[in-house]
């Protein structure tokens, strides 16, 4: 399934992730070659953008279809 796919792609960039961001960033769907990650808040977001070429190179491998990785962030859960 889409989702199961999301969750091993998300396993696959998890190392690349500085410790300190794992528990901020969620795994999104896969739509059309394009995976989404959700980060909690902005400013993970823009650090999670910065390793977007590293986690891309590291879900390829396994995932060759994923050819783009969207950010999005978390709507405040209130």
């Amino acid at each position: 399934s889409g989702h199961r796919r999301s969750r091993s792609c998300f396993q696959l960039v998890q190392p690349r992730l500085p410790a300190t961001m794992r528990s901020l960033v969620r795994p999104g769907p896969i739509d059309e070659g394009c995976w989404t990650l959700f980060a909690e808040h902005a400013a993970a977001a823009s650090k999670l953008r910065q390793l977007l070429p590293l986690l891309l190179d590291a879900v390829a491998v396994r995932e060759p279809g994923i050819k783009d990785i969207k950010v999005k962030i978390l709507p405040a859960s209130s």
